[in-house]
């Protein structure tokens, strides 16, 4: 004896149930989308302030880049090196936000970027210190004549930006 109450396939209750379906995932995008641009708003938001003097406006963007691989956000201004130097760049920390002088003309610019991103973190967790006649690295002073390679912080820098460098 067959059941009187067997189901039979009704064309418009499976089109409501296709509705309710599409209205469903409709409602979760909606709820779900502003939150994810919210959290992309946020992450914008840690990116570091950088202000390019030079003519290479690509800096800009290596500089922020390397900034927020190290978690850095901080004030940075770029300008062009005016005098003869056998660095390709160097880093001043100024009240409030860092100067990154730099060849503009480089090749290697990502390389020196973040070499130079480096020492901006190694001033901002206070392992490296600009001071009137020299620096202070872990404590220790160094004259501003002390030779490059006898630096400890170009050590720890050199050390660390190939990684940084190639990611």
């Amino acid at each position: 004896m067959k059941n009187s109450r067997a189901k039979t396939h009704d064309p418009k209750n499976s089109r409501a149930k296709t509705h309710v379906q599409k209205l469903t995932i409709l409602a979760v995008l909606i709820l779900f989308i502003p939150s994810v641009m919210v959290a992309q708003v946020k992450q914008v938001a840690k990116w570091s302030e950088v202000k390019n003097l030079t003519e290479n406006k690509y800096i800009t963007a290596v500089v922020i880049e390397k900034l927020g691989e190290l978690g850095i956000t901080t004030k940075v201004v770029i300008k062009e090196i005016k005098t003869k130097r056998k660095e390709s760049a160097f880093v001043l920390k100024n009240e409030g936000f860092y100067t990154i002088f730099v060849n503009s003309k480089i090749h290697n610019m990502r390389e020196v970027i973040a070499h130079e991103s480096l020492h901006i973190e190694q001033m901002e967790i206070g392992r490296l210190e600009q001071v009137a006649d020299g620096f202070v690295w872990d404590g220790v002073f160094y004259p501003d004549q002390t030779p490059y390679n006898l630096r400890k912080w170009e050590r720890d820098a050199h050390k660390r930006d190939f990684k940084l460098k190639n990611k």
